[in-house]
């Protein structure tokens, strides 16, 4: 959810006015050498300009990193709680809660408006102060130019070339920095795309293997939290044959569901292996293993599809 999230990040950024002003940003250069070769005078005063600006984009980027990291964690947990209230709505009902509920929603809504509120804030405020300087600027270019002018040294029509270029060689600053709130995100949004793509990438795709038939075997295996990392079962070996049934009993928290887990290969193992007919389940392709597998989670919900559809897990060829 949150990388489609991401993906809608950069796609919104793609089509906003923050790219044109950094394909721009390399033609400032070019633009100030054209102010400068009108009158050195001009030129100084719009490379003092085009560095003032330079120097707020700095500052916005220093102020606001660390604050759009913070905000995009924030709005991950805020999201997380929204979704499970929702799926948790009739319990929360029948048991008397949904007013905590909703308060503990409000508190992590609280907190990530008053960091977006404070990117923003930020962004906004370097913002108008860009636009203030660089209309100062642009007039401070057209006094200093009339005044070359009347001293002999500049041509009228020179006024308005160096007013155009120095304006255009501003314009990107500006513009980057009122739209720096969306280079940040998406900058953000795209780095964890690109460390989805290289781990998904880095996966070898299994071969496909004949179904299983023989034996199901846990060797010594070892498995944690993911989000934690705490181990919740250690070294737990057991071998079934055809067959054979296998029922686990124990009190809540023993680890029933972790093992359940480590058998679907939903959580990998630490140390062990889990292998049927001696391949390990590693070597076997999802859309392979599921064929052949069953799982039961404490928490069920069916998909937004039909029963039938939901029955044959999304198949689109269904044996009758």
């Amino acid at each position: 959810l949150e990388r489609g999230r991401d993906v809608d990040t950069v796609r919104g950024f793609l089509g906003s006015q923050g790219p044109v002003a950094l394909f721009d940003l390399p033609w400032m250069p070019l633009y100030l050498i054209f102010v400068y070769m009108l009158h050195p005078y001009l030129g100084a005063l719009t490379f003092a300009g085009a560095f003032i600006l330079s120097m707020l984009t700095i500052a916005t980027e220093l102020m606001t990193r660390r604050l759009s990291s913070a905000t995009h964690q924030a709005a991950i947990a805020r999201n997380a709680i929204a979704d499970s209230n929702a799926r948790n709505a009739d319990i929360l009902k029948a048991m008397g809660f949904a007013g905590r509920a909703v308060n503990r929603f409000n508190v992590a809504n609280r907190d990530h408006l008053e960091l977006q509120t404070r990117t923003n804030d930020i962004s906004g405020t370097f913002g108008a102060i860009s636009r203030v300087l660089r209309m100062i600027l642009q007039s401070a270019v057209l006094g200093l130019g009339a005044w070359l002018t009347i001293q002999g040294e500049l041509s009228a029509g020179a006024i308005i070339a160096a007013s155009v270029a120095s304006a255009r060689a501003l314009a990107p600053v500006d513009l980057a920095i009122g739209n720096w709130k969306g280079v940040v995100a998406a900058r953000t949004a795209f780095q964890r795309l690109k460390e989805t793509v290289v781990a998904l990438a880095a996966s070898d795709t299994p071969m496909d293997l004949p179904a299983p038939k023989a034996t199901l075997k846990v060797e010594k295996i070892t498995v944690a939290a993911p989000g934690s990392g705490r181990v919740l079962l250690s070294d737990v070996s057991f071998e079934i044959n055809a067959g054979q049934a296998l029922g686990i009993i124990g009190p809540s928290g023993g680890g029933k569901t972790t093992l359940a887990r480590a058998l679907t290969g939903i959580w990998p193992t630490l140390r062990g292996s889990v292998r049927l007919d001696d391949a390990e389940l590693t070597q076997w392709a999802d859309s392979n293993l599921g064929q052949y597998m069953g799982y039961l989670p404490q928490d069920v919900a069916l998909l937004d599809a039909t029963v039938e559809e939901n029955i044959s897990r999304l198949e689109s060829k269904v044996d009758a």
